[in-house]
């Protein structure tokens, strides 16, 4: 799914929901950020260091990780998240088999790029919100309440319009125009009207993590 529509924050609620179920469970957040492309040992040693409890280095380099992590978790039941991967590497030496966990674990990932998962047996595509949850979505953060006043529903509807059902930019934005008076609102959504709505998420997304 495409960035802000909600992956990260579906792959958190799964995590918290089913990990009483597993002897342990990781959250290896922001792959792409956290590693460059040629370095993926250093989100080895994350998920390493996350699963086994211990907050030592282990590895220098990504096929010693392979190695380890094949050989030191095959045996525990783990539920891993890897968000927001990038790079075939990212899969290939953080969780290439199934085989390297024990019995009953899963792998959950978050991309943008469906061509890493195309092989997977379940691929689930976040699309946007609708207009009617969008609405309420905003008018949440934005007022508190799901019904707006007759005076800000024009503004809210160009605000809902220019998010084209993105979560992340409805909940930002929405949170700016809370306490606001009528002419900050109008200000606002010029603001928000200059730029398309990917460019500024990409921008949200940074602040909002």
């Amino acid at each position: 799914g495409m960035g802000g529509v909600g992956k990260t924050t579906i792959a958190k609620t799964i995590l918290e929901i089913l990990s009483y179920q597993f002897k342990d469970a990781c959250f290896l957040a922001d792959a792409k950020q956290n590693a460059k492309r040629n370095q993926p040992h250093l989100l080895q040693n994350i998920l390493l260091s996350e699963l086994l409890r211990n907050k030592d280095d282990y590895l220098n380099n990504k096929l010693d990780g392979k190695c380890m992590i094949s050989t030191r978790l095959c045996s525990m039941k783990v539920l891993i998240v890897l968000d927001d991967i990038d790079h075939s590497d990212h899969l290939e030496y953080l969780a290439a088999d199934c085989c390297w966990f024990g019995d009953g674990s899963r792998v959950v990932i978050t991309t943008r790029n469906r061509q890493l998962i195309e092989n997977d047996d379940s691929v689930y595509e976040v699309s946007t919100l609708p207009d009617d949850e969008a609405m309420l979505l905003f008018n949440q953060h934005a007022l508190k309440k799901k019904i707006p006043d007759e005076c800000c529903k024009s503004f809210s509807l160009k605000v809902v319009n220019h998010a084209k059902g993105l979560p992340l930019a409805l909940k930002v934005w929405g949170s700016l125009f809370h306490w606001k008076d009528l002419t900050q609102w109008r200000r606002i959504v010029d603001k928000i009207k200059e730029k398309s709505t990917s460019e500024i998420v990409e921008k949200l997304k940074i602040s909002y993590d």
